[in-house]
């Protein structure tokens, strides 16, 4: 009995030992782990350390970057024609490195001012078609809506603004001007770096209008103040180049206000200046005479001046109609479920998907062939909302206000109660489901 207990009291005592031995490795094991914990993020902390330090940030002070960054990223050509001679500038050597915006967040904040702000950027207003040929008219009718060219018609204007053989010449234009299948349905609004230059200098002219030339160029200001009127930059300088001999007998009156009419998208420009241009200031010699002569009315007057400046450096409300359309246009397109039918209310009914968005809609095309839109149909009587639309188009390609209101209010008239009857009927059908 006596060594029964013995053994008892050992077992005890053993299991005793086992249980501290046990929370005595578990204690360790806690401790291993805390110390463990601790030296990675001390090494962790220290390789932070080493990744955030680099010599240019934490050892140079800010005005030797500044002056670093001016050495990499200003160069005074891009203010001037020779900028885009080569090729549209594709081959032109500016000895820039903007590739050190990319390198880091910091180094792109503090440069992108300086590679967009310390110099001029120049453009030239003017689009080359692609082929220009009989089956096209080679007329480039004003912007304002208020002349009476003999030229306006729809398909002129679709022509100048559809179907373009390049962007506006400028550095932040020319490898998309060197690859032509890529620019042919693009638009300067699609270009971020517009809306970051901060000085221009623009050149264009009253040449409208030619059908002597078939490449003669289309002079246009529209699409570049489109590409900028929320931009506010800090100056713009517009150089005008005279009319040719063969466009006097064609120029309408007040043609210098419907060319400069574009400036009137503009607002919160710091300054605005309007003066002749010289041969020096134009990359096509055959675009303009040598001789540069101006007469009275080339030039705007120093009242019409005074006014563009006021307007395009005022903060005074403004309607923007190619926004305006633009909005009409989605609008609409919620009513169409079938994208080629959406595509077409882009566009006016004279053109074709693959003939205004390019080679990535060539499905959308195939479609529409497939399905034929008989609301555009122009051998029937045409939808509409079709005709309506396609006239905004028109009119808001001419400035013309008063039309494009008049084509807006028929677009919503129609849509507007079929819009109210979704609402009702989808009201109904989440009570029902209720």
């Amino acid at each position: 009995m006596a060594d029964h207990n013995v053994a008892g009291d050992e077992i005890l005592r053993l299991k005793a030992e086992l249980s501290k031995a046990l929370q005595r490795e578990k204690t360790l094991q806690a401790q291993l782990h805390s110390s463990t914990s601790k030296s990675v993020q001390l090494e962790s902390k220290s390789a932070s350390a080493n990744l955030a330090k680099c010599p240019l940030l934490d050892t140079l002070p800010l005005e030797i970057r500044r002056q670093i960054y001016r050495n990499l990223l200003v160069n005074p050509i891009v203010g001037t024609k020779e900028s885009v001679i080569d090729n549209f500038g594709a081959y032109t050597k500016y000895g820039l490195a903007p590739e050190i915006l990319v390198t880091c967040r910091q180094i792109n904040e503090e440069a992108t001012s300086i590679l967009y702000g310390s110099t001029p950027f120049f453009i030239e207003c003017t689009q080359y078609p692609p082929d220009a040929d009989d089956q096209y008219p080679t007329c480039y009718c004003c912007s304002c809506g208020k002349c009476n060219c003999s030229c306006q018609s729809e398909r002129s204007f679709v022509y100048d603004t559809q179907i373009r053989g390049h962007l506006n010449c400028s550095p932040l234009t020319r490898h998309w001007n060197k690859y032509g299948v890529r620019n042919s349905f693009m638009t300067l609004e699609q270009l971020p770096a517009f809306q970051k230059v901060r000085n221009w200098k623009v050149v264009t002219s009253t040449n409208r209008c030619d059908g002597y030339e078939r490449y003669y160029p289309s002079w246009d200001l529209r699409q570049f103040c489109q590409a900028i009127y929320s931009s506010a930059p800090k100056s713009i300088q517009i150089l005008l180049v005279p009319p040719t001999e063969n466009m006097q007998q064609h120029l309408y009156q007040d043609y210098t206000e419907c060319t400069l009419f574009p400036l009137r998208y503009l607002r919160n420009v710091g300054s605005l200046n309007i003066s002749a241009a010289s041969p020096r200031d134009v990359t096509d010699p055959g675009s303009a005479d040598p001789e540069f002569t101006f007469n009275d009315g080339d030039l705007p007057s120093p009242e019409l001046s005074k006014e563009l400046q006021l307007v395009a450096t005022g903060t005074s409300p403004v309607e923007l109609m190619f926004q305006m359309q633009r909005s009409l246009v989605r609008y609409a397109q919620s009513f169409e479920r079938f994208e080629p039918f959406q595509l077409h209310m882009e566009i006016p009914l004279s053109m074709e998907i693959h003939e205004s968005f390019g080679p990535e809609h060539d499905e959308k095309y195939r479609l529409s062939i497939e399905i034929w839109n008989y609301y555009r149909n122009t051998e029937l009587p045409v939808h509409p909302v079709e005709e309506a639309l396609s006239q905004s188009i028109l009119a808001a390609g001419s400035d013309n206000m008063t039309e494009f209101k008049e084509q807006r209010t028929i677009v919503v008239e129609y849509l507007e109660p079929q819009y109210r009857q979704i609402v009702i009927f989808a009201g109904n059908i989440n009570g029902f489901i209720k």
